[in-house]
């Protein structure tokens, strides 16, 4: 069982939980369960312009209300959007509006960040990255590679995440995710989540992603 964490550490999953990307006539949305009852907890809706370079996405909770809401602007690069948080449950807004450094990953950015990083990925080689979340000041040191476990299809590429630090890393759970290998889609995410529960306390989900061509 994955213990509460401080809320520095459970936002560290808001970069793998956003499947947004440049599939600009696809209708992405995510489907977040609890890991253990598979209770639905809420759903991601994800939008994109045309250039892929404005993208959003929407938390609706069971009830169909908006919850959340992310804004990401990739104009700056790929890996280092300028972002914004609103969880409107409790009032709360974090921005991220900063020049980054060369390398540096930016929250929403990871999903390019590993499409950037595929092939050294496939060859089960780790990566480590510096990686800059809402309500930081400072980067977190985090690593990802190659895993292979039991429910890992051909026809997928499974990676785990976690925080490039032993003794943090002792204590937390890693996050596993599941990626097409025909189109690099991000589709499965299992692990902490980056929306509280209703009361505030950190919940572990797994989120399944269904992507549908929008006809116009």
């Amino acid at each position: 069982m994955i213990p509460r964490l401080p809320e520095t550490l459970w936002l560290v999953a808001m970069f793998v939980i956003t499947a947004t990307q440049p599939a600009y006539a696809t209708k992405v949305i995510g489907e977040a369960r609890d890991l253990s009852s598979g209770e639905l907890l809420y759903k991601e809706l994800h939008r994109c312009d045309d250039d892929g370079i404005l993208c959003s996405i929407a938390y609706v909770n069971e009830g169909g209300d908006v919850i959340a809401k992310k804004t990401m602007d990739y104009s700056r690069g790929a890996i280092a959007p300028v972002l914004q948080v609103n969880d409107y449950r409790f009032d709360r807004e974090v921005v991220i509006d900063a020049e980054a450094e060369a390398g540096l990953v930016i929250d929403a950015g990871f999903d390019n960040f590993i499409r950037n990083n595929w092939q050294v990925l496939e060859s089960s080689r780790k990566i480590r990255f510096n990686f800059l979340i809402p309500g930081r000041d400072s980067p977190l040191k985090m690593e990802a590679h190659q895993a292979v476990p039991e429910d890992c299809e051909a026809n997928t590429l499974c990676l785990v995440v976690a925080l490039d630090n032993w003794l943090l890393a002792a204590i937390t759970d890693p996050i596993l995710l599941t990626y097409s290998r025909d189109n690099r889609r991000l589709l499965r995410y299992r692990g902490i989540s980056n929306l509280a529960s209703n009361d505030g306390k950190s919940q572990v989900v797994d989120i399944r992603y269904t992507y549908t061509p929008v006809t116009e």
